[in-house]
């Protein structure tokens, strides 16, 4: 079990380090680097306080399980998760104000996102965020029929549950 701090100015410093479990991102922080945990494998969960993710931070972390995005995190790069395939929940708080394409792209196990009160963002990151195939039935607040209307009808997808952040 190896656990890391990440500092201000690691930058990539951990990509590709496969015996990497668990991260403490330093509260000086304010950018997780493009490509700062790619190939992490065995990291299984993370909580983040830094204002930015990076593109492609914690591509192919193919353990990660559970991600928490806390107050003051206000962009998610491009791929930021893309191909960790075991995350089923994700959670992102209201500070969030971008979020780029394929976030979640190969995140096959993700069955609970919980966001923005906002419901009007929360559409338009799902439709950014590479879900489609995810989605079949959504809720933010227990409105799934103003979700449904953004949903391909025709996709194969699991229940995705949306809270709201006071929920939790």
């Amino acid at each position: 079990m190896v656990e890391v701090v990440y500092q201000k100015g690691d930058w990539s410093k951990y990509s590709g380090r496969g015996d990497i479990t668990k991260v403490t991102v330093a509260s000086d922080v304010d950018e997780i680097a493009s490509n700062a945990f790619w190939c992490c494998c065995k990291l299984k969960e993370i909580e983040i306080k830094a204002k930015t993710v990076g593109n492609s931070s914690f591509l192919e972390c193919k353990d990660l399980v559970k991600v928490v995005l806390k107050e003051g995190v206000t962009s998610v790069g491009t791929c930021a998760f893309q191909g960790c395939h075991k995350i089923s929940t994700f959670i992102w708080p209201d500070s969030v104000k971008k979020v780029g394409r394929d976030v979640f792209e190969g995140c096959d196990k993700l069955h609970e996102l919980a966001g923005s009160k906002d419901q009007e963002k929360v559409i338009e990151y799902l439709k950014n965020v590479g879900l489609t195939p995810l989605m079949k039935l959504c809720r933010v607040d227990g409105k799934l029929e103003d979700i449904k209307k953004i949903l391909d009808e025709n996709s194969e997808a699991i229940k995705v549950s949306l809270k709201a952040m006071s929920q939790l």
